[in-house]
């Protein structure tokens, strides 16, 4: 259960993050578009959504430093899936984390590869190095997770 949280948190959290970057990107289009006023508008959808979906995730972490008797800056800095109980764990995310890490020369060449259509669809899509960039370490956590999945349960 904890493997899920810590893995969906993190979706939640670059896919707002990646929505709020965006917004600032627009908010700096229209700045700059702007003839001498300093008059813009910006959402701050993913702010609130952020803060409001962050306050379930605080009490949950404050119940698993009380059950657990982890203290609460272990428990925010290390992952929960770094949580290993035994030498099979570790060695299963020891695996993760070098397929994870060898992914990454395989996604990477590929994003960049995408922005070669950017200059094509600038006026379409004018934010898509934010979402390419965004996108690898999404990627990366795929690959973990189906890795750690995998080798979990054989």
């Amino acid at each position: 259960m904890r493997f899920w949280v810590g893995i969906s948190s993190s979706f939640v959290a670059f896919g707002l993050f990646t929505w709020q970057l965006i917004e600032y990107y627009r908010a700096s289009l229209k700045l700059s578009g702007s003839e001498g006023t300093f008059f813009f508008s910006l959402n701050l959808t993913p702010v609130f959504l952020l803060l409001i979906l962050m306050i379930p995730y605080g009490f949950y972490l404050r119940y698993m430093t009380k059950k657990n008797k982890v203290p609460l800056k272990e428990l925010m800095l290390i992952p929960p899936e770094f949580k290993e109980r035994d030498e099979r764990e570790k060695e299963i995310t020891a695996k993760a984390c070098r397929a994870s890490y060898i992914s990454m020369f395989y996604i990477y060449p590929v994003l960049a590869a995408f922005l070669i259509v950017y200059p094509l669809i600038q006026n379409v899509l004018p934010y898509l190095p934010i979402v390419l960039v965004m996108v690898g370490p999404l990627l990366q956590i795929v690959v973990y997770l189906f890795t750690w999945r995998k080798a979990y349960l054989t």
